[in-house]
């Protein structure tokens, strides 16, 4: 979900819809204590933990992906625990999604749970775009149910590591009553009520603290939010988690299907993550496909990737890296070339960033030297690998490959903050130095 989608077009849909038969409603219900869905005996297979930061434009589909859990869960060795924060004051609610045997429909069953206020304070007002409010729930999450893997679901916008300040320019005179927040830049997991929300940089810390509870890396890290699909946001989570899904693309309003995943995944609740990773994906394809439940004919260009997080650091990243010193070494006699591959090659809603495979496909068929062209056929291998599911359900991006990788078209709109390790990890890589050079000699 962009800054704008989980897209406008969609909120208006959806209003209509929700007018006509009613949205299911998180309303107050009695609190039960914490861990109350944890199983006796041996730890449940899988938790869940899924962070619906919904103060904004996007609190309405909320309890719709809630009751979506309801009627996909249907194994007790799964748990899925939902963290809710909405636009009103003192609205956060923690949820232990329970089986509802009557499917899709208007009521939430799901238990409310009392946390002591170890994550919600007794005022039930916080920041859920507060990293500091992420982490506390996921250790909280993990610690109280606890499980032999581990899922970490952020469910908001995104703009991947920068907005597209062109498309934000755009998007801002195509709503000009939006508010002051509604437009920010960068990041995922806004609040609208506070302003804040999180970027690249605050990663490794909230998964740092997940794995100091789980006793290792989580297995799955999800964002279901749009355009967080970068080879960088992989890169972020070195080491610290096993798989990550995200789309390199807008997701629609309604975001993952989780009733087809959740009911994939009660029947192979001993998958791993990349499996798990897959099922997401394969759900996904399904629900945005004609005849799928979340499929509107004007958001008919979906994407969902798994990507293994320990393939992409250690094959993907040293084929960039030989990559980026291949261009570098062909650079300064064959910019206009290498222009041209730029601009032939996939993107996405932000034009500052391209398809690692598409361009990779365009090098090897450009007049570059034959040194480019071995060194993307390295990252092609090393990127066919790392791409454990992609979903492709729409017929303008058949050509997506599953990863994004920053690529500013012009010195002007480069980003100094990409110069930063402290702030974007993969700075430290090769792929930087190709780019400073690429901008450079604009």
């Amino acid at each position: 979900m962009a800054r704008s989608g989980r897209l406008l077009a969609a909120l208006v849909g959806l209003a209509a819809t929700l007018q006509g038969c009613g949205a299911p409603r998180l309303g107050p219900g009695p609190a039960m204590p914490a861990g109350i869905g944890a199983k006796a005996g041996a730890p449940a297979a899988w938790t869940l933990l899924v962070y619906q930061a919904a103060a904004g434009d996007l609190e309405e589909f909320a309890p719709l992906n809630l009751n979506e859990m309801e009627a996909g869960l249907g194994s007790d060795r799964i748990n899925v625990v939902v963290f809710f924060d909405g636009m009103k004051p003192g609205s956060a609610k923690l949820f232990e999604v329970v089986r509802d045997p009557g499917g899709m429909n208007k009521v939430v069953v799901s238990r409310r749970i009392a946390d002591g206020g170890a994550v919600i304070p007794p005022s039930g007002d916080l920041d859920s775009g507060d990293p500091a409010t992420l982490t506390r729930f996921a250790t909280w999450g993990i610690q109280k149910y606890p499980a032999r893997r581990y899922g970490l679901v952020i469910w908001n916008h995104g703009s991947g590591l920068f907005d597209d300040a062109q498309a934000r320019n755009r998007r801002r005179d195509a709503n000009p009553g939006q508010n002051e927040f509604g437009l920010m830049p960068d990041g995922f997991a806004w609040s609208d009520k506070t302003g804040k929300h999180m970027n690249t940089r605050d990663v490794p810390g909230i998964l740092q603290a997940a794995g100091r509870a789980a006793g290792g890396p989580i297995d799955l890290l999800g964002f279901d939010a749009c355009l967080m699909s970068h080879l960088e946001m992989a890169y972020q989570a070195k080491g610290l988690a096993r798989t990550m899904v995200a789309s390199e693309e807008i997701e629609p309003g309604y975001g993952w299907d989780y009733r087809l995943w959740l009911k994939q995944l009660s029947a192979r609740p001993d998958a791993d993550g990349n499996a798990v990773g897959a099922m997401a994906v394969k759900a996904y394809q399904e629900t945005f496909s004609p005849g799928g439940s979340h499929y509107r004919p004007d958001e008919d260009n979906n994407t969902l990737t798994a990507t293994d997080i320990v393939v992409a650091n250690t094959a993907l990243v040293p084929a960039v890296n030989g990559l980026a010193d291949a261009l570098l070494a062909a650079l300064p006699g064959n910019k206009r070339a290498l222009q041209r591959v730029r601009a032939a090659s996939r993107s996405f809603d932000n034009k500052d960033c391209v398809d690692l495979g598409s361009f990779c496909q365009r090098l090897r068929a450009s007049d570059l030297p034959e040194t480019v062209k071995v060194a993307a056929t390295r990252v092609e291998t090393a990127l066919g690998g790392t791409v454990v599911a992609l979903a492709k359900a729409g017929p303008k991006i058949q050509d997506a490959t599953g990863l994004v990788v920053y690529f500013p078209r012009s010195k002007k709109s480069y980003r100094d903050e990409y110069d930063d390790p402290g702030r974007i990890a993969f700075a430290s890589e090769r792929w930087r130095a190709f780019l400073r050079a690429y901008v450079k000699l604009d």
